[in-house]
């Protein structure tokens, strides 16, 4: 019995140091290639124009869908939603992407997000915040 749970654990131990960030040769452990930002409404009052992302008239949006889109073709390669804090990260390899901001439910139409062109390099994380037009307006 004890052998039999040794030999799981031993099983266990080699499938987690496979899984995740991926080691080295050397057995350095690298940083994963990414795209991530912040999710931002505005204006979130009454005003005549889409304010600044960190303005007053604005706030993180939870839950809204990031779409991230291959620039060459347009295929979706990734999805996600912002956390509570509007904040998202999306592990993708080094590219050239589309990022597409989608309302949290995605029969309505707004608040309607920006769509921006990245570029991700190996090992790094590239920022690309977006900001969602409420449809507020005097």
């Amino acid at each position: 019995m004890i052998t039999k749970c040794l030999a799981a654990f031993a099983i266990t131990i080699t499938a987690l140091s496979c899984a995740g960030d991926a080691a080295t040769a050397q057995g350095r452990w690298t940083k994963r290639s990414c795209i991530q930002g912040v999710a931002t409404a505005s204006p979130v009052v009454a005003t005549q124009s889409i304010r600044k992302p960190d303005g007053p008239e604005s706030m993180p949006l939870s839950r809204a869908i990031i779409s991230i889109r291959k620039r060459s073709n347009g295929h979706e390669v990734a999805r996600t939603r912002a956390d509570r804090n509007g904040f998202y990260k999306v592990n993708v390899p080094p590219g050239e992407y589309i990022v597409v901001g989608l309302p949290p439910n995605p029969k309505d139409i707004l608040p309607r997000g920006e769509t921006k062109s990245a570029t991700v390099r190996p090992r790094i994380c590239t920022n690309v915040n977006l900001l969602f037009d409420t449809g507020i307006r005097f």
